[in-house]
């Protein structure tokens, strides 16, 4: 079972989640440009693939600092009684992980910004074209670097284009 999202990132274009329930197996397209650099990334636009992926939704945007996330029969849960949903819903937090063992995050869980149903892509991208660029990084079984932080729009745009030639 496939489902799909975006959040929506303070100041930038949206994020795109394309993710396999089943396999679970993860894409999350990064769109925004400009992005500050960290110790993990450079701040690029890009495709990322995760496998061993587990997801869940909050409306707490703190989760992490409150209850630890695992994983039983399937379903994520957390430690102290905070809501989790396993569909993604406007004005919640995605909160994701891989788990080799699929019990416990291999590292702490990925804080992730607010579900939108609006999201903000750059001019004459559509989720068909990011559905696209998932199932590429799906049978790559590799994220995908689009362009650097410092890109234009226009240089986003073709550059999703040409990845799904």
């Amino acid at each position: 079972m496939i489902i799909i999202w975006y959040t929506q990132p303070i100041g930038g274009f949206s994020s795109f989640y394309y993710y396999d329930k089943v396999a679970r197996i993860l894409v999350r397209i990064r769109l925004e440009l400009n992005r500050k650099k960290t110790d993990h990334d450079n701040g690029e636009a890009m495709a990322i693939y995760r496998i061993n992926r587990y997801c869940a939704f909050s409306r707490n945007p703190e989760l992490l600092e409150t209850s630890k996330l695992s994983v039983l029969n399937g379903v994520v849960v957390a430690s102290k009684d905070n809501d989790l949903s396993d569909v993604p819903k406007d004005g919640y937090y995605v909160y994701d992980f891989s788990s080799k063992d699929g019990k416990n995050p291999d590292r702490r869980p990925h804080n992730g910004n607010v579900v939108t149903s609006k999201p903000l892509l750059p001019d004459g991208i559509t989720e068909m074209h990011l559905k696209l660029l998932a199932q590429k990084c799906i049978a790559l079984k590799s994220g995908i670097v689009l362009v650097p932080r410092n890109a234009s729009e226009a240089q986003l745009k073709q550059a999703i284009l040409d990845a799904i030639k």
